[in-house]
């Protein structure tokens, strides 16, 4: 069992009886907590406090009154008395994100607060995380009653359930579950983690293009010759377009979508990778809420990527549990991913990043590639 035990600094130690709530934490075996309980230590017991929708809460915990630091699992040997409310001390105010006892307000649990961290900005909620907890799925199975994006909640959580279209019929999920093509299964609704790949300074407004790969999707349904006098891979007029700015866009952000800002969109030749050579299949300018970022942005090296189009890590990403139940490939390289970009010479294939994160192209009706969404955010402050 792993137990986790927090310690502080000899000063603290002074001017705090009991209570010991801050510092670095460090783990101790079981053995070595069973030689405390030999020592007849006092566990003192704080019960969870569950967080509102703008104030945070914690976990439960049994402060250690010997050895100054505390445990998430209730200790087996010593004594247990109860502590006061944890609320009630200037401990649980100052309680620090990165502390284990630390639950985030339900705002930000549910993507409505926009949190950024060094390069990164959590916002909005989608699918991702499979549910493998029996009695949980057991309760989710009773519930009828979902929201417009299709969406179910319970216990202060949003869940969705995917019906398995897998890529092979030998994928699995992160938790090690096989998955069978055809069963549907539940997917927590998580926190969607965004890269900054643009910061414009101190207007706070950021480029954002998903950590992760979190869906599969098309890019057109037909990849052969014309439809409607358009080209299959025309992006203004493609599937995977209408897609991220209708279905995801009204899901990712149905709870709150202030901070999504509409943009401009430059779909012209030159962002195909060949700023001399005109295409046939480039199109005109776009204004989108939510996009995929053009072939030359991944070779842009101020948005993190190297400037060549061969295998580069930089590019390599992972999909969620969800994306993977969509159809996305696991790919053990981690790439699989479109990008808005048409193929300069073939009007049925658009560019797409490769498993070693490599740029090439595929045909467009290609259900299993992913999907990484890129918004313009705007007046996200530092948290």
């Amino acid at each position: 069992m792993n137990k986790k035990i927090l310690l502080i600094s000899s000063i603290e130690i002074v001017s705090i009886i009991c209570s010991v709530f801050f510092a670095s934490s460090f783990g101790f075996n079981s053995g070595t907590l069973a030689a405390f309980g030999e020592q007849n230590v006092v566990w003192k017991h704080y019960s969870a406090i569950e967080p509102t929708t703008t104030t945070h809460g914690s976990k439960e915990f049994w402060a250690n009154c010997s050895i100054l630091g505390f445990s998430l699992t209730q200790p087996t040997n010593g004594t247990i008395e109860e502590g006061v409310a944890f609320d009630s001390t200037s401990y649980f105010d100052n309680l620090e994100r990165t502390d284990d006892r630390y639950v985030p307000p339900l705002n930000e649990q549910w993507g409505i607060t926009p949190v950024r961290n060094g390069n990164k900005v959590t916002y909005g909620l989608y699918p991702q995380t499979h549910v493998n907890d029996a009695e949980l799925i057991s309760e989710l199975n009773k519930l009828t009653v979902k929201y417009s994006n299709g969406w179910y909640f319970y216990n202060n959580s949003y869940y969705a359930k995917a019906t398995a279209n897998t890529f092979e019929d030998w994928y699995y999920f992160e938790d090690g579950t096989t998955i069978t093509n055809g069963t549907t299964y539940w997917f927590k609704c998580e926190p969607i983690s965004w890269d900054i790949v643009r910061d414009h300074g101190n207007s706070y407004n950021y480029n954002l293009l998903t950590t992760k790969k979190i869906d599969a999707h098309r890019y057109n349904e037909y990849w052969y010759d014309k439809k409607n006098s358009r080209y299959a891979n025309n992006y203004c007029y493609s599937e995977i377009r209408s897609w991220l700015n209708d279905d995801f866009y009204n899901s990712a952000f149905a709870l709150h979508r202030t901070y999504v800002a509409q943009q401009s969109i430059d779909n012209s030749s030159s962002t195909l990778g060949y700023p001399y050579h005109e295409s046939i299949y480039a199109c005109g300018t776009t204004n989108d809420y939510v996009c995929l970022l053009s072939y030359v942005y991944y070779l842009e090296p101020s948005y993190g990527f190297t400037n060549t189009t061969g295998a580069s890590d930089l590019r390599k990403c992972s999909p969620t549990d969800y994306a993977v139940c969509k159809g996305a490939i696991i790919g053990k390289n981690k790439g699989y991913y479109w990008t808005r970009s048409p193929d300069m010479d073939n009007s049925g294939k658009a560019s797409y990043v490769n498993s070693d994160g490599s740029l090439s192209s595929d045909r467009v009706d290609r259900r299993y590639l992913a999907v990484r969404p890129s918004i313009l955010a705007q007046g996200i402050l530092n948290n």
